[in-house]
Order: structure tokens, then sequence, then C-alpha cells
């Protein structure tokens, strides 16, 4: 299985839409699709340009750090948001999850 390249942003708020680096909703606006992936009980957004997922609800893909290559996690897409459409899954995933974006 070929793992994808992604970078670190650090923490969503996924209400305001604050990272570590920028805020997603006022940087990438409604051009961008956030997947939501469940890492053992936990779960993690890669975030991706267009308005559709590149990923497949239920299916399994693991992730490297794409400077340094190193493995960051694997994990199974259960939702996915188009631009500030993410506001509306804090309720099922909570306010804030650490997020990724594809390079």
């Amino acid at each position: 299985m070929r793992r994808r390249s992604i970078l670190p942003l650090g923490k969503i708020n996924l209400k305001t839409g604050k990272s570590k680096y920028f805020n997603v909703y006022e940087t990438w606006g409604e051009d961008t699709t956030y997947e939501v992936y469940q890492v053992y009980g936990e779960f993690r957004i890669v975030a991706t340009s267009g308005k559709s997922p590149l990923c497949q609800i239920d299916e399994y893909r693991e992730f490297q750090h794409d400077q340094s290559g190193r493995f960051l996690f694997g994990g199974i897409m259960v939702d996915f948001a188009t631009g500030t459409g993410l506001k509306s899954l804090a309720e099922k995933y909570g306010n804030s999850i650490s997020g990724y974006t594809y390079k």
C-alpha cells in the first residue's frame, strides 16, 4: 500500500477554523475538502483542495510526513466536509482535531 504524503497543521478548531499556523476557513475558503479519519478511537482531518474527497468512506489509508518520510498514521475515512461545512462536524467529533494537509 502506498502511503500518502501530508504535512501537520496542529489542532484545528472546527468552529473557528484556527490552526497552529493559520485559519483554514479564511485561507482556503470553500474550495477545500476535509477528510475525517478514525485512528484507534481518535479522529484526524486531512485537507485537500477541491470539492470532493480523494478517498472513499470506509477506505483505509496510510500517511507519511511529506518532508521526513516518517510514518504518521493509518486510518479509515469515516466522514468528510467541504469548506465551512466542517463546522457542522464539531458535534460528532469534538471542537478540536489534529489536522494535516496533502502535499
